[in-house]
């Protein structure tokens, strides 16, 4: 988890991060990209980058 090299969006900002094997469930908003590798059951608002990774869903 430290140390690792950190996933840079278009937008240059390190995103807010749902790992795998996690899982979200409501509404998310915010106004940073976020990079979804888990699970989200409900709503995303992002006013910046959604990023869903190969096991995100």
């Amino acid at each position: 988890m430290f140390g690792k090299d950190k996933k840079v969006t278009a937008s240059g900002s390190v995103p807010t991060y749902i790992g795998k094997g996690m899982r979200i469930e409501g509404k998310i908003w915010g106004t940073r990209p976020i990079w979804i590798e888990g699970e989200v059951r409900g709503s995303v608002d992002c006013d910046s980058e959604v990023i869903i990774g190969e096991s995100g869903k």
